[in-house]
């Protein structure tokens, strides 16, 4: 038995109503994701807190938000946060289109390989400055920039960049 995989453009996929279920488009194909789960919406939830408090005034944290990486064949991603400037935030109703200065993922056990390999290699493709990944399992964060990881933390040590912007917390607060 054959089976045809029908690919949407992007006027397919903006076309579709919206829905809660978190969904996101890799050439032109749609990709339904589960619901995260507590733990990781705790690690996201206080990391926007902690990132928010940090933030210079001219930046914001969203999240989740989609964002519009190409658009033939459309690539929509949807992290778990960005910050962006207020100026691309005020511009971004619905799905950003501009790269953030920042995106984090949290891992969840079916997005290793997406948030570890296919999701950096895209972002920093489309203009991505900074990509930080968090363990929420075993508390971990690591910082990198298109040439590699820059920053990185476990368990109690604390996760300390300057860059895009000064900012330190501990891992383990994140999901404790």
């Amino acid at each position: 038995m054959s089976s045809i995989l029908t690919r949407l453009a992007l006027e397919d996929y903006l076309a579709l109503p919206e829905t809660n279920v978190p969904t996101e488009v890799v050439d032109g194909v749609l990709v339904v994701s589960a619901f995260a789960n507590a733990r990781h919406q705790r690690a996201a939830r206080r990391l926007a807190m902690a990132l928010t408090g940090a933030c210079p005034p001219e930046f914001e944290v969203l999240g989740p938000i989609e964002w519009l990486l190409r658009t033939d064949p459309p690539l929509v991603r949807q992290p778990d946060l960005a910050v962006v400037t207020n100026t691309v935030a005020d511009a971004a109703l619905p799905r950003l289109t501009s790269p953030p200065l920042l995106v984090v993922e949290i891992l969840s056990s079916d997005s290793l390989e997406r948030d570890l390999v296919t999701k950096p290699r895209e972002y920093f493709a489309a203009g991505l400055g900074h990509y930080w990944v968090v363990d929420p399992d075993d508390p971990a964060i690591v910082g990198f920039e298109v040439t590699g990881p820059y920053a990185q933390a476990h368990g109690d040590q604390p996760f300390a960049v300057e860059v895009p912007f000064p900012f330190r917390v501990t891992p383990r607060d994140l999901v404790a």
